[in-house]
């Protein structure tokens, strides 16, 4: 998770304004900063990304969970490799989310 957002911050997604937020183990990363970390008293969440260790049991060692959170009732998953993690979040936001410009 250090080298997500070690990474975030260098390559100035945090400055561009992304926004984080986290409960217990688990990491949010939203362009709101109205970002529901486990407070019932927000209701209506904006989209984010939910990125959390997996949650097989036993725990797998070295996969975490990566969900794009926006209100539908299926939101689309996937299960990363913690190794892999800044790469895929970084497509994310760039190519898939469209949320930020490289360049």
């Amino acid at each position: 998770m250090h080298a997500l957002v070690k990474r975030l911050k260098e390559e100035g997604f945090v400055d561009a304004g992304l926004q984080g937020g986290t409960s217990m183990h688990t990491l949010y990363l939203s362009q709101s900063r109205r970002i529901h970390c486990g407070d019932p008293k927000y209701r209506e969440v904006p989209p984010r990304l939910k990125i959390e260790g997996d949650a097989t049991w036993p725990p797998h060692p070295t996969l975490c969970r990566i969900t794009y959170e926006d209100g539908s009732e299926k939101p689309w998953s996937d299960r990363v490799d913690w190794d892999e993690l800044p790469d895929k979040v970084v497509h994310l936001l760039v190519k898939r989310l469209r949320w930020f410009k490289k360049g």
